[in-house]
């Protein structure tokens, strides 16, 4: 399954360094930020492209602009929300397993809030 977190219809997109500061604020010590490794790009790239992502995304991954989120609740645990961010991300977008028992989508509702963001599911 799909999710688009994006700003509310005549909101702006918040800066990139405000979309980290602020999931940082909520999720702490259960957020981890890290870069993607040059092996990874290109996989990268034929996702976003997959996700519709807005083209200077996919320039920035294509030039290794690009950093992965992986927010959970729990330590040791498969239940996480992970996508890829740049400096010209608007939206956030990723995929989930369908078989998700609520976890997930409990995740997504917070990221929701707290960047005051609309949440989208496409099945």
């Amino acid at each position: 399954m799909k999710f688009c977190l994006s700003p509310k219809p005549g909101a702006s997109a918040i800066s990139y360094t405000e979309l980290i500061s602020r999931l940082e604020s909520e999720f702490s010590t259960r957020m981890s930020v890290s870069d993607i490794s040059e092996s990874d790009v290109a996989g990268m790239v034929a996702e976003l492209i997959e996700l519709n992502a807005p083209q200077q995304m996919i320039d920035d991954a294509r030039s290794g602009v690009i950093l992965r989120v992986s927010i959970y609740d729990f330590d040791f645990s498969d239940d996480s929300v992970t996508f890829d961010i740049t400096p010209a991300t608007i939206s956030l977008i990723g995929h989930y397993p369908d078989g998700d028992t609520g976890t997930i989508l409990g995740l997504l509702e917070r990221c929701s809030s707290v960047l005051d963001y609309s949440l989208a599911i496409d099945s």
